[in-house]
Protein backbone atom coordinates (compact mmCIF):
# COMPACT_ATOMS: atom_id res chain seq x y z
CA UNK A 1 0.00 0.00 0.00
CA UNK A 2 3.12 2.86 0.75
CA UNK A 3 3.70 2.15 -2.85
CA UNK A 4 0.53 3.14 -4.08
CA UNK A 5 0.59 6.44 -1.96
CA UNK A 6 4.14 7.26 -3.29
CA UNK A 7 3.21 6.79 -6.80
CA UNK A 8 0.20 9.08 -6.25
CA UNK A 9 2.22 11.66 -4.79
CA UNK A 10 4.45 11.48 -7.73
CA UNK A 11 1.76 11.80 -10.09
CA UNK A 12 0.29 14.84 -7.85
CA UNK A 13 3.52 16.72 -8.26
CA UNK A 14 4.04 15.98 -11.99
CA UNK A 15 0.51 17.28 -12.93
CA UNK A 16 1.03 20.57 -10.83
CA UNK A 17 1.45 24.00 -12.81
CA UNK A 18 5.32 24.07 -13.85
CA UNK A 19 5.26 27.61 -12.26
CA UNK A 20 4.12 26.21 -8.89
CA UNK A 21 7.57 24.44 -8.56
CA UNK A 22 9.69 27.57 -9.23
CA UNK A 23 13.45 26.56 -7.66
CA UNK A 24 15.05 28.81 -4.85
CA UNK A 25 17.56 31.71 -5.95
CA UNK A 26 20.58 29.97 -4.58
CA UNK A 27 23.34 30.90 -7.00
CA UNK A 28 21.69 33.20 -8.63
CA UNK A 29 21.83 36.33 -6.60
CA UNK A 30 24.13 37.71 -8.72
CA UNK A 31 20.79 38.22 -11.25
CA UNK A 32 18.96 40.07 -9.07
CA UNK A 33 19.22 43.62 -10.62
CA UNK A 34 18.28 42.04 -14.31
CA UNK A 35 15.41 40.90 -12.73
CA UNK A 36 14.11 43.91 -10.75
CA UNK A 37 14.54 45.55 -13.84
CA UNK A 38 12.29 43.18 -16.03
CA UNK A 39 9.85 43.34 -12.87
CA UNK A 40 9.60 46.91 -13.29
CA UNK A 41 9.60 47.77 -16.88
CA UNK A 42 6.40 45.21 -16.83
CA UNK A 43 4.62 46.11 -13.70
CA UNK A 44 5.47 43.09 -11.76
CA UNK A 45 3.24 45.26 -9.02
CA UNK A 46 0.30 44.52 -10.94
CA UNK A 47 1.24 41.05 -12.28
CA UNK A 48 -1.52 38.64 -11.26
CA UNK A 49 1.02 36.45 -9.30
CA UNK A 50 4.23 37.55 -8.17
CA UNK A 51 5.39 35.70 -5.02
CA UNK A 52 8.80 36.31 -4.04
CA UNK A 53 9.35 38.77 -6.39
CA UNK A 54 10.78 42.14 -4.27
CA UNK A 55 12.28 45.05 -3.94
CA UNK A 56 14.83 43.19 -1.20
CA UNK A 57 17.98 41.54 -2.56
CA UNK A 58 17.39 38.11 -3.51
CA UNK A 59 17.96 35.16 -0.35
CA UNK A 60 19.20 31.69 -1.71
CA UNK A 61 15.77 30.40 -0.20
CA UNK A 62 13.32 32.60 -1.90
CA UNK A 63 11.30 31.23 -4.54
CA UNK A 64 10.22 33.72 -7.31
CA UNK A 65 7.10 33.22 -9.06
CA UNK A 66 8.17 31.44 -12.44
CA UNK A 67 11.97 31.81 -12.21
CA UNK A 68 13.89 28.29 -12.27
CA UNK A 69 17.79 28.69 -11.44
CA UNK A 70 19.93 26.23 -12.21
CA UNK A 71 23.73 25.50 -11.85
CA UNK A 72 23.94 28.93 -10.33
CA UNK A 73 22.68 30.99 -12.96
CA UNK A 74 18.71 31.94 -14.34
CA UNK A 75 17.57 29.48 -16.97
CA UNK A 76 14.31 29.75 -17.22
CA UNK A 77 11.69 32.61 -16.81
CA UNK A 78 7.97 31.44 -17.13
CA UNK A 79 5.30 34.11 -16.62
CA UNK A 80 2.45 33.19 -19.38
CA UNK A 81 -1.16 34.79 -18.73
CA UNK A 82 0.19 36.61 -15.91
CA UNK A 83 -1.13 40.26 -16.77
CA UNK A 84 2.40 41.51 -17.78
CA UNK A 85 2.09 45.21 -19.21
CA UNK A 86 4.88 48.20 -20.52
CA UNK A 87 7.92 46.73 -22.56
CA UNK A 88 10.39 44.23 -22.77
CA UNK A 89 14.05 45.52 -21.30
CA UNK A 90 17.39 45.52 -22.98
CA UNK A 91 19.13 44.51 -20.13
CA UNK A 92 17.59 41.11 -20.12
CA UNK A 93 19.79 40.28 -22.88
CA UNK A 94 22.44 39.84 -20.15
CA UNK A 95 20.80 36.27 -19.12
CA UNK A 96 23.09 34.67 -21.01
CA UNK A 97 22.19 31.16 -19.65
CA UNK A 98 18.24 31.82 -20.14
CA UNK A 99 17.46 29.05 -22.36
CA UNK A 100 13.63 29.56 -22.27
CA UNK A 101 11.43 32.93 -21.81
CA UNK A 102 7.67 32.66 -21.54
CA UNK A 103 5.67 35.78 -21.63
CA UNK A 104 2.86 34.84 -23.96
CA UNK A 105 -0.75 35.72 -23.35
CA UNK A 106 0.10 39.04 -21.48
CA UNK A 107 -0.02 42.76 -22.62
CA UNK A 108 3.52 43.53 -23.17
CA UNK A 109 3.99 46.32 -25.83
CA UNK A 110 6.83 48.14 -27.55
CA UNK A 111 9.61 45.83 -30.08
CA UNK A 112 12.08 43.43 -29.17
CA UNK A 113 15.11 44.40 -27.96
CA UNK A 114 18.03 43.78 -30.85
CA UNK A 115 20.14 43.38 -27.48
CA UNK A 116 18.48 40.17 -26.58
CA UNK A 117 20.81 39.01 -29.36
CA UNK A 118 22.81 38.03 -25.97
CA UNK A 119 20.47 34.99 -25.44
CA UNK A 120 23.57 32.79 -26.90
CA UNK A 121 21.50 29.40 -25.39
CA UNK A 122 17.61 30.13 -25.68
CA UNK A 123 15.83 27.12 -26.76
CA UNK A 124 12.22 28.86 -26.84
CA UNK A 125 11.03 31.81 -26.51
CA UNK A 126 6.84 32.42 -26.22
CA UNK A 127 5.73 35.75 -26.78
CA UNK A 128 2.16 35.18 -28.62
CA UNK A 129 -0.89 37.03 -27.61
CA UNK A 130 1.05 40.45 -26.85
CA UNK A 131 0.73 43.76 -28.26
CA UNK A 132 4.16 43.55 -29.75
CA UNK A 133 5.43 45.45 -32.93
CA UNK A 134 8.03 45.47 -35.69
CA UNK A 135 10.04 42.43 -36.96
CA UNK A 136 12.39 40.48 -35.47
CA UNK A 137 15.48 42.14 -35.06
CA UNK A 138 18.66 41.07 -37.37
CA UNK A 139 20.68 40.43 -34.91
CA UNK A 140 18.87 37.71 -33.40
CA UNK A 141 20.89 36.14 -36.38
CA UNK A 142 23.27 35.18 -33.40
CA UNK A 143 20.51 32.80 -31.41
CA UNK A 144 22.11 29.79 -32.88
CA UNK A 145 19.75 27.36 -30.57
CA UNK A 146 16.76 29.20 -30.94
CA UNK A 147 14.39 26.33 -32.05
CA UNK A 148 10.77 27.67 -31.14
CA UNK A 149 9.66 30.91 -31.86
Amino acid sequence: MPFLTVWAALGLVLCMPRSTLSTPMCGCEHRYSLMMDFYNATNGAGWTHNNGWSLTPASCLTNWYGVYCYYNDVQEIDLPNNNLTGTLPASLGNMSQLVQLSLSSNSITGTLPPEWQSFKLLRYLYLWSNSLSGTLPTEWSNIFWLIQL
